[in-house]
């Protein structure tokens, strides 16, 4: 039942957060918008044109505010000012969201730590038999192909979770400078950080593809892969069930599972986990108080409304995943371990 809960919980956290990345989005787009519409207007002096009249109310009114000055100018300057603060409080909900998320993350694997030391005092007294696992969840689950292969589950489970702290260092100087941009050469400088990630990222999990859609040369336990999709404004990181493979029947021994987990360091993966809790409150805290990207010139506020979407899901979407994932498979690592402890006889 708790477990049941606090999958309910994560849902509802993981939906939260979705729609906080579209809400981001859709600010951003008003806002370039906005800008982009300002910049032709002061440059050919077209305040006055109807066409541009409706043009920004256009804009104005699909955020469903009221706006503030006597021109129409002053209206756009007033618009884009809040749609600054906007961006700001969404992004500081996200944060708050993810800090709460991985915290949930964290009980399940503190409990599962404290599962496991009761599981491992039972099967001291067990025999160490074979025990078949028919077709279903469990195998299914953490097949690649159509076996469940627990050395390739554990080398696929450590490599999924190797990259967490490059990716919290890169993600710590990214938010550093995207928060400190004033000029056109601190946004190059925040372009190239980004792609680094990026391309960390793509060669790591080996991902590869065309028209900025990667997919990973490895598959990986559930018969999934690593799929970054780069076709939309904000980036999406996933891992998909890409190839339905029938998973036959196999048979285990509880200890050879037993130690297949030992062998993941969930004490490792733990501290990782905290992390990105860590990093996830430092941007939270950030928000609260030094997050201005209207302290730069126009061009440059502009550039960074560009993005601050991307940025955004790159920092949070795959860390997220990732861990989202390795919790995941693990519990069913535990799931099949658990049966096979329960079915394993005493020892005489």
């Amino acid at each position: 039942m708790l477990e049941t809960k606090v999958s309910r919980e994560m849902v509802f956290l993981t939906l939260t957060l979705e729609s906080l990345d579209n809400d981001l989005q859709s600010l951003f787009n008003i806002g370039i918008q906005l800008e982009q519409i300002s910049s032709l207007c002061k440059e050919h002096d077209d305040w006055n044109s109807p066409v541009a009249k409706i043009a920004i109310e256009h804009q104005i009114e699909s955020l469903g505010i009221a706006t503030y000055g006597v021109s129409l100018e002053d209206k756009v300057t007033d618009t884009i000012e809040r749609i600054i603060k906007a961006i700001k409080a969404t992004f500081k909900r996200a944060y708050e969201v993810i800090v709460r998320w991985t915290e949930i993350v964290l009980d399940r694997l503190r409990g599962l730590k404290g599962r496991l030391r009761k599981t491992n005092k039972e099967l001291k007294e067990k025999e160490e038999v074979d025990i078949t696992i028919p077709y279903g969840t469990q195998l299914t689950s953490l097949a690649i192909g159509d076996t469940v292969d627990l050395d390739k589950v554990v080398k696929r489970l450590q490599s999924v979770v190797a990259p967490l702290p490059s990716i919290k260092a890169s993600s710590e100087k990214i938010i550093y400078k995207f928060n400190n941009a004033k000029r056109m050469g601190d946004v190059n400088a925040l372009t190239t950080l980004s792609d680094d990630l990026m391309d960390y990222i793509l060669k790591h999990y080996k991902l590869e593809g065309k028209k900025h859609v990667y997919t990973s040369k490895d598959v990986y336990p559930g018969n999934r892969r690593i799929v970054m999709d780069l076709t939309h404004p904000v980036p999406n990181f996933a891992f998909l069930q890409t190839e339905g493979v029938e998973v036959k029947e196999m048979t285990f021994k509880a200890k050879d599972v037993a130690d297949a987990i030992d062998l993941l360091d969930l004490e490792n993966v733990l501290k990782m986990t905290k992390n990105v809790q860590e990093f996830a409150g430092q941007v939270d805290k950030l928000m609260k108080t030094d997050f201005d990207i209207m302290s730069g010139n126009r061009d440059v506020t502009t550039e960074l409304l560009k993005m601050a979407a991307p940025i955004a899901a790159m920092l949070q979407k795959p860390p997220r995943t990732i861990i989202g994932y390795f919790t995941t498979t693990i519990l069913e690592l535990e799931s099949l371990l658990d049966i096979l402890t329960r079915q394993s006889p005493d020892k005489k």
